[in-house]
């Protein structure tokens, strides 16, 4: 949302129903769609879906999957039919704002680490299951 005016919108999904994704009630393309299969014992567990979407001057986003429409979720609050635009720049304004300086020791060195990219490519295809 920060360098072209979109957002990426991820969802994951065992079935490759179409998703239909709506800007004010009209229905929009993604600019650009990746899909990332996951497989578990040689079998597709799930798909990640990554969809970049113009926003615009819009005002409201909204979904639907199939011929189901969709809650939207955004940092464990959700939104039932449509979304404002307003609270997603608001959201993602507010998380750059973080001062890890008042942090604890343990939690910065964590978050150094999770940066680091070479972290990232030794634990990138691991899974954790919690029940």
């Amino acid at each position: 949302m920060r360098f072209r005016g979109e957002m990426l919108i991820r969802y994951f999904s065992h079935f490759d129903e179409p998703i239909f994704l709506y800007l004010d009630g009209r229905d929009r393309y993604p600019s650009h769609r990746k899909v990332r299969s996951y497989k578990f014992i040689d079998r597709l567990f799930v798909n990640e879906y990554r969809l970049w979407l113009p926003l615009g001057d819009a005002t409201t986003l909204s979904g639907r999957v199939g011929n189901i429409n969709t809650d939207i979720y955004l940092a464990g609050r959700g939104w039932r039919g449509a979304i404002p635009i307003k609270s997603i720049r608001e959201h993602f304004r507010e998380v750059d704002r973080v001062d890890s300086s008042k942090f604890p020791l343990s939690i910065r060195v964590q978050r150094m680490l999770y940066s680091n990219i070479i972290f990232r490519k030794m634990f990138r295809d691991s899974w954790m299951f919690i029940e």
